[in-house]
């Protein structure tokens, strides 16, 4: 397939560079643009409402999915609730009820006593979603496996601090933006940076400063700038390959 494209492109470098373990030859990246504009509507109010209840609201936005990893995200959360037993763990995000890791991640609920302090709204529509994202104390992501991450950038627009596992194409989108660690194996000290994170308002603030230099990168304008020059290449590309088949051409009359 890789010899069909003379061109190819990846929302990041870490995913250029599995086309490029594909075969394709150097890949160019393409950001995903997050347009703010998105969010010109009213939130939903009833659930603002339910959120805005004093409790610290973590939040996590993504697909029910092994490599997500929302069984550690619980497991940290419940050392979470030995610090702070005000807090609620939200994970947004499709999945199949009757899927194997579906089911792990709620029984997992269950054995962690945790089932009270944690929603799973499933996939939400927009208002809903705007609600969760302005009531958010804290985005709390354990993924290990991201192509780019949308919702870190949405994260960064509505100035929720993040807190991520620092994996595939996260640290590339996070930039100096958010706080990342590098290992799991520990998940009080994780759940202790979460609290510090949450409660330490100086520390709040310079992660939130960071965020809103880094969300510009992926402002449409921003994205539109590096599509124009790949366009070009594209141009370049077509331009070169048409000049050697009529010179081939020429050759062979």
């Amino acid at each position: 397939m890789p010899k069909h494209f003379p061109l190819s492109v990846g929302v990041s470098t870490y995913n250029a560079s599995e086309l490029a373990e594909s075969g394709f030859t150097a890949p160019g990246i393409l950001p995903i643009p997050v347009d703010p504009k998105k969010w010109d509507m009213a939130a939903d109010p009833q659930l603002m409402q339910q959120l805005q209840d004093g409790k610290t609201n973590l939040l996590f936005v993504g697909r029910v999915s092994p490599h997500k990893r929302q069984d550690h995200l619980l497991e940290a959360f419940a050392h979470y609730l030995t610090m702070d037993r005000e807090a609620r763990l939200i994970l947004i995000g499709g999945g199949d009820i009757n899927d194997p890791y579906y089911h792990h991640v709620t029984s997992l609920m269950h054995r962690l006593h945790v089932t009270n302090y944690v929603m799973i709204p499933g996939q939400v529509n927009d208002a809903q979603l705007l609600a969760f994202y302005r009531t958010a104390h804290l985005f709390w992501s354990m993924s290990e496996h991201e192509g780019f991450c949308v919702p870190l950038v949405e994260a960064m627009w509505f100035d929720v601090p993040i807190l991520a596992y620092k994996s595939s194409a996260i640290p590339e989108t996070l930039g100096k933006a958010g706080l990342m660690f590098t290992n799991k194996e520990n998940l009080i000290e994780i759940a202790a940076l979460a609290k510090i994170l949450v409660k330490d308002n100086p520390l709040r603030e310079k992660v939130i400063t960071a965020q809103r230099q880094q969300r510009n990168k992926f402002s449409p304008p921003a994205v539109i700038e590096k599509l124009n020059k790949i366009v070009l290449m594209m141009e370049e590309n077509f331009s070169h390959e048409l000049s050697e088949s009529t010179l081939k051409s020429l050759k062979q009359s």
